[in-house]
């Protein structure tokens, strides 16, 4: 970022020699190797899977995390077992994908997909309302009762005539 680079004119004489010589190949192997670490370190920010950036969990995050688990009663296909105090939510805890550049939490993806007797049960934690970077929480085909704000539902006015029969 900030340096450009650019390659030196090519003449005919420079481009039999570097075929002659493979050196061509190398640069365009090297150059899209280059290419290929770029676009994958992007894509690897971009999901915010662990790279060699060497980004951890923000500290208030992570415990607003673990306020989320403590509000689990139960979990029955240890969904949240790997969600300990001391390990690294950013690298290691299951449904919790963070970025790589910043250490924020940007998806929590804890959909039950085994069915109903595998379904996590208990309360969401108005923790998670402080994930500010979280942009997509999948919690769905489990039995938590959610906060009408964290699913941003809540309304004003009078309560529907229909609720109240």
């Amino acid at each position: 970022m900030g340096s450009h680079w650019s390659s030196p004119p090519v003449t005919a004489a420079r481009a039999a020699a570097a075929v002659a010589g493979g050196e061509a190949r190398r640069e365009e192997e090297t150059c899209t190797g280059s290419l290929f670490l770029v676009a994958d370190a992007l894509h690897e920010h971009h999901h915010g899977r662990p790279n060699i950036a060497g980004a951890t969990c923000v500290p208030h995050e992570r415990d607003a995390l673990l306020a989320f688990k403590e509000g689990v009663v139960g979990d029955p296909v240890g969904r949240l077992a790997s969600w300990r105090t001391g390990e690294d939510c950013f690298r290691h805890w299951r449904g919790v994908r963070c970025s790589n550049l910043t250490g924020h939490v940007l998806k929590l993806h804890l959909r039950n997909t085994d069915g109903g007797e595998a379904a996590m049960s208990g309360k969401v934690s108005s923790s998670l309302l402080s994930l500010q970077h979280l942009r997509h929480h999948d919690l769905s085909m489990n039995n938590l009762q959610a906060l009408p704000r964290f699913l941003r539902i809540a309304g004003e006015g009078p309560i529907p005539e229909f609720l109240l029969e």
